[in-house]
């Protein structure tokens, strides 16, 4: 396909935050998270074991171990907390303006790519987009720290997602 993609989208405010925290990922169950939070508890007690075992935890007493360990965790989940809370209000400040802007238009073609809305129009030759990934029901470009989602259900008949993020990665593969 050589001829231009013209496409009019809104995108909805949770594919917005997906698109930014998960930088394209495809979402992960809640069950990936807990086996990964079972798997860093796992290794710390492996690690607790084996200092224990050696006898170098001999020197202190119990009540430091349990209270360095604790604090460790304690901080580790503060941490995520606030590291959620900061994307949280990031993502409510972008999607708010994305709200505002309204309808997006883009243009894709051989010799670049536009993206327009109500409050900002772009066009940008192919060299400036960093990747072309995939969501479930997406596709996102990546330029620097601007993520932007094109909606796999904003594609025109006969198209299909997978045929259109091949398109646009032999556009930009040719102009590298």
């Amino acid at each position: 396909m050589s001829e231009a993609i013209t496409l009019r989208y809104t995108v909805p405010p949770r594919m917005v935050r997906r698109a930014m925290t998960s930088w394209a990922r495809p979402p992960r169950p809640k069950k990936w998270y807990l086996l990964r939070a079972a798997l860093v508890v796992l290794i710390g007690g492996l690690i607790g074991a084996g200092a224990a075992a050696s006898g170098a935890l001999s020197i202190m007493p119990d009540s430091f171990w349990l209270g360095a360990v604790a604090g460790l965790y304690a901080g580790l989940l503060l941490w995520v907390g606030i590291s959620r809370r900061q994307m949280a209000r990031v993502a409510r400040l972008s999607t708010g303006a994305m709200d505002r802007a309204g309808e997006t238009w883009a243009r894709f073609d051989a010799g670049a790519f536009s993206l327009a809305n109500d409050f900002v129009e772009g066009r940008y030759a192919w060299p400036a987009l960093d990747a072309v990934t995939e969501m479930k029901d997406a596709t996102i470009l990546r330029m620097g720290g601007i993520v932007s989602p094109v909606p796999d259900a904003s594609l025109p008949d006969g198209l299909s997602p997978d045929a259109f993020r091949r398109q646009i990665r032999t556009w930009w593969e040719a102009a590298r």
